[in-house]
Formats: structure tokens, C-alpha cells, sequence
């Protein structure tokens, strides 16, 4: 047993250094750990808290970084490293944030529980703007009461800890800012531009209330509201990395910057019982800058049950694995090298791994190999020793032993400004009893990409059962493999059935190289897109209960 007090670790004081020597304590002890933190409030301080250098899938490119950034660099409030066999019960005790930071690492752990703990950032770098009156060059727009902000020579600023970002300072590549309209204010989506896009000039005319003249004519409506914040993904909510057996359970976290939860090269996460939304009485209604949950390159099982999701600028969910594009080979050695800038500096691939070839325009398998030693050369290249030789450049490499078994059971997914659940896994994937509410995209994607972001792999098995989905934009379920040309199918066996398909003018399924659909059971309410319930190209095998 650990006792916090032994650390001076008490309710309503300040224990950024305290919680970290607790735990630099906890991964000196090889035994069984357990910690029962009194319930309160305690505060962490990003000024206090731990710098180390960290990667992190899915984040952020070095060419993102300013000239005074320290790329990589993560403030850290609580960094669990190298804790085996640990489970903290922090007793629904709420953590208060001051500063940006990254808000948990667990790094090479293994059998470690995280429980009942409440999450709060103090005036996060996230500021909302509601019309007020509007006219196509003249604006009058609120902001929230909750940010701080300033004038400086004619300028004006929102600042609070560790940053201070203008009004104006995003409006040329802003085109992620989230919007929502009066008329469903739970709809968001991406705005395409920043709502100060073409602004000349800014006036305070009364205490938190703004007239802007407009170089171009704007449409908005009274009552539309904005989300603005930077882009730039330096820190997230919670890291797992190269670890196994992780539960985090009854986890309520109102803001993060950027990714709610990331998974990388970890086997066995599960995230249960937790509430990734803002508070209710919350103005800035906003809680996660990007997705909510990303698991890049895991295996074992990814289990994500009974939680709430809402208010996101991205994503909801992302399951994936990575492609590796092939760029030197020689005998029975090759290098690859991650292919999209925001993900690179950590080596998933294991020794007796087994990996594929793809073609990355087709998507189609071209041979496989056992991988027999793996190096990382530097942040972005591996070096591989398999068992077969000859092996193809300008391929990609696709690691089909670090596709984990998915289950996706009984969450509510609301006010997602892109897709609603993003999977993409050779594994067994179970999708069941969720709500796909407001998605500013389809609310499932089943993708596989071998050219852009480079998140595989094939679906192999798929059971979709028992959800509603309700408002979702472009279509319910998108399965769309990014392949330039057809030369065979990617997908396979997925079943969709007795769900709730809410349909405004979109198809209930938009699908292409895919073989071996079932739908039945389901229930159609409003009209689909054109009348067309399915679009479908390049398939093989669709069974459907479609009304006539």
C-alpha cells in the first residue's frame, strides 16, 4: 500500500513535485501497489511539473513547431514510467490543471488501473464566439465570459498560463475551427475558414462585445457560435506507450489539448465508465481539441465501453495501425520509414511480428515476411531483418500481428465535428449498442490508406449491431478503403444489423471494395440520399433489407 501522506499529498493544496516523487517511488517497487487517495481537490502547476521528450502518434510535425518551441518537449502532470502492477483509486478526487500540459503518460507499464478521477483544465486555450448581429461586412460578435483577454496597441488578445493568442492570429489557416448553427446547436462541424477570415478591423463596443468590419461578405446567423484555438497538437490528455493490461475506469476528463486518450504500440488498453465531455454548466462547451481516443499500432484487445464523448474538433474514435513505406532493400534487409509527418519516433515492429507488402495504390497483399531483428535508425526510419529476401521497394509494410480485436460497446459519440468512429483492424471488430449523435461526417468510417495519413489495415471481420445513428452527415456508415485503382477487394465480412438509421437526405451505407455485406434487421426512418439507401462500388456479395 502507498499512503499518499507520506508524501504530503493532501486535499486542496498545490502537489505537482509531491505526486511525482510518489511515483518515482512506485516504479522502485517491484511489488503489487495499491493507493487510496482521499477524496478533494488537488492542484498540479504545468511550472512544476516533469519535461521529457515524448512522441506521440497522430500529433504533431517538427516543421509545426515555432522557432522558440522546444519540439517534443512535454510538461507532464502525472508520468507513470517503468510501474508495473499499480491500481490508484483517486477516490472521484478532482485534479486541477494550471498550464498546458500533458495530463497523464503511462510509458512502459504493465498491469496498471486508473481509477475514478475527475479532470479540470483552468482557462484552457479554447475560446467561443457567438454572433450577435449580422450584416455581409459588418459582424457583432460576444465572447465567453470565462477567457481572459486584453487590448494591446489596437489589438486584442485572449492569454491565461503558459500562452496569449489573438484574435486575429489564426484567421488566414483556420479552416478546423469548429461551428455550430442556432438552429441544432449539438451539430458542429468544421467551419472551412476562420471566423475572422477577411476581418480589416475589431472593435470593442461594449465589455466582451465586438463589432467586425469584413473585406469580403460573411453569411453567419445570429446565434452561431465558434470554437478557436490553435491547431498545433503538442499535448494530449492521456499517452499509453509500449505497455500492457491498462484500464482506465470511471475517467472523466472536461478538457484536453488536443487528443483525449492515445494508445501507440501497447497491448490490452481498456477505457470503461468514462466521460470525455465538458461540464453542463460549462460556457465553453467545448472539450477535445482533436479526437477523443486514438490507438495507433496496439495489439491484444482495445475494449471502449460505457463512456461519453461530446464536443470534439476532430474525430471521435481512431483505431488503426501504421503503414511503413519501403524505401531501401537489400537481401533480407529493408528500411522503412513512417509516412505521415505527425507520426514517427517510436518502433512498433517486433521481433517474429509477421508483416505484409501492399501495394499502396491498390491496397492489395503482395507476399509477407516474419521479421527476425528490428532497429530504429533514427526518429523516422526502422531497420528490418526478415525471413524472406528479394523484398519489394515502393511498397508498404503492414505489421498484421499489431491489429488488436476491437470492442466498441454501449458509448454515446455527440457533437464530433469530422467522423464518429474511425476502424481500421484486421482484428475482430464488435460495434454495438452505441449513439452516433451529430457527427459532422459519417458516423462509422472503415478506411484504409497506404497515401495520405497511412493508417491501416484491412477489415477482416466486422459486426456493426444495435446502434442509432441520428444526424450524421455524407453517410451512417462510410466504407471507403483509399485505393486509386481496383484490383481487388480490401474489406471483408461486415455485418450490419438491427440498428437505427435516422437518415436526412444521406444513404444509410456509402461502400466500395468490399466483399461479403449483410444488412438486416435495421429500421429506416426519413429519406436517404437520392432514395438510395446503399451506394456501392466495386463489391461482391451484398445482402440487403432495404425498403422498397
Amino acid at each position: 500500500v502507498i499512503y499518499p501522506d507520506s508524501f504530503s499529498i493532501k486535499p486542496d493544496s498545490e502537489v505537482t513535485v509531491a505526486f511525482s516523487n510518489l511515483l518515482n517511488t512506485a516504479s522502485e517497487n517491484a511489488k503489487p501497489k495499491n493507493l487510496l487517495l482521499e477524496k478533494g481537490n488537488y492542484v498540479f502547476l504545468s511550472k512544476y511539473a516533469n519535461e521529457r521528450e515524448l512522441y506521440i502518434s497522430n500529433t504533431i510535425a517538427d516543421k509545426e513547431y515555432s522557432e522558440t518551441d522546444k519540439k517534443h518537449i512535454h510538461k507532464i502532470a502525472l508520468d507513470l514510467k517503468g510501474i508495473n502492477d499499480l491500481e490508484i483509486d483517486f477516490n472521484n478526487s478532482t485534479f486541477i490543471f494550471d498550464g498546458i500540459m500533458t495530463n497523464i503518460v503511462i510509458e512502459n507499464c504493465v498491469n496498471v488501473t486508473l481509477k475514478n478521477l475527475n479532470i479540470e483544465t483552468v482557462q484552457p486555450n479554447v475560446h467561443k464566439i457567438t454572433i450577435m448581429q449580422t450584416s455581409p461586412f459588418y459582424v457583432t460578435f460576444k465572447i465567453d465570459e470565462s477567457s481572459n483577454y486584453k487590448e494591446e496597441d489596437g489589438e486584442y488578445f485572449w492569454y491565461g498560463t503558459d500562452y496569449k493568442l489573438g484574435f486575429t492570429e489564426l484567421k488566414n489557416s483556420g479552416s478546423w475551427t469548429p461551428t455550430a448553427k442556432a438552429s441544432n446547436y449539438n451539430h458542429v462541424k468544421r467551419n472551412g475558414s476562420h471566423p475572422f477570415f477577411g476581418v480589416s478591423t475589431i472593435k470593442e463596443v461594449s465589455p466582451r462585445v465586438f463589432k467586425a468590419r469584413y473585406l469580403i461578405p460573411k453569411d453567419f446567423e445570429v446565434g452561431q457560435v465558434f470554437y478557436v484555438f490553435p491547431k498545433a497538437r503538442k499535448n494530449v490528455g492521456v499517452l499509453v506507450d509500449g505497455s500492457k493490461n491498462i484500464r482506465l475506469e470511471n475517467i472523466t476528463q472536461r478538457f484536453n489539448y488536443s487528443l483525449g486518450l492515445v494508445a501507440q504500440n501497447s497491448e490490452d488498453i481498456t477505457l470503461e465508465n468514462s466521460d470525455f465531455s465538458p461540464r453542463e454548466a460549462a460556457e465553453v462547451d467545448f472539450s477535445c481539441l482533436a479526437d477523443f481516443f486514438v490507438a495507433s499500432m496496439c495489439r491484444g484487445n482495445v475494449k471502449i465501453k460505457n463512456c461519453n464523448f461530446s464536443s470534439s474538433g476532430d474525430d471521435g474514435c481512431n483505431i488503426h495501425g501504421i503503414f511503413f513505406k519501403v524505401i531501401d532493400t537489400q537481401d533480407d534487409t529493408i528500411i522503412v520509414r513512417y509516412g505521415h509527418r505527425r507520426t514517427f519516433g517510436f518502433n512498433p515492429l517486433r521481433v517474429n511480428d509477421i508483416i505484409v507488402f501492399i501495394d499502396p495504390k491498390t491496397l492489395t497483399e503482395h507476399g509477407e515476411a516474419k521479421i527476425l531483428q528490428s532497429e530504429m535508425v533514427d526518429r523516422y526510419h526502422i531497420k528490418l531483418k526478415l525471413s524472406t529476401k528479394n523484398n519489394p521497394v515502393g511498397a508498404v509494410i503492414e505489421d498484421i500481428t499489431a491489429c488488436p480485436d476491437v470492442e466498441f460497446c454501449e458509448n454515446t459519440l455527440n457533437r464530433v465535428a469530422s467522423r464518429g468512429l474511425l476502424v481500421a483492424t484486421r482484428g475482430k471488430v464488435l460495434i454495438q449498442n452505441n449513439k452516433f449523435l451529430n457527427t459532422g461526417k459519417s458516423g462509422i468510417f472503415v478506411s484504409d490508406d497506404a497515401l495520405t495519413w497511412f493508417e491501416s489495415g484491412a477489415v477482416k471481420s466486422m459486426m456493426i449491431r444495435g446502434n442509432a445513428f441520428m444526424n450524421c452527415e455524407e453517410s451512417a456508415i462510410l466504407i471507403a478503403p483509399e485505393n486509386r485503382r481496383f484490383a481487388g477487394f480490401v474489406h471483408e465480412n461486415i455485418y450490419i444489423e438491427n440498428n437505427l438509421f435516422m437518415l436526412n437526405s444521406i444513404p444509410a451505407l456509402n461502400v466500395s471494395s468490399t466483399k461479403n455485406i449483410l444488412m438486416k434487421a435495421n429500421v429506416y426512418k426519413g429519406k436517404p440520399s437520392f432514395g438510395k439507401y446503399i451506394i456501392a462500388k466495386n463489391v461482391q456479395g451484398v445482402t440487403a433489407d432495404i425498403p422498397n
